[in-house]
């Protein structure tokens, strides 16, 4: 499931609706989010060492 994770700059105003149509207008249909989570600051979610997001381990399942 592709989720997108956005900060607004201070003063910016952007709906997710926006965004998603940006997505749609620029991007190509595999690299669009389906999903947009706007949040505070990335450390707010979690990041790893490397700077990435941390992956939610209870939703990945051992095949």
């Amino acid at each position: 499931m592709p989720v997108g994770y956005v900060t607004h700059e201070q003063g910016a105003d952007a709906r997710s609706d926006d965004l998603i149509a940006f997505c749609k207008a620029c991007c190509a249909n595999f690299k669009r989010p389906r999903y947009l989570c706007v949040v505070e600051d990335f450390e707010s979610i979690g990041m790893t060492g490397s700077s990435k997001i941390q992956q939610p381990w209870d939703l990945i399942v051992s095949a």
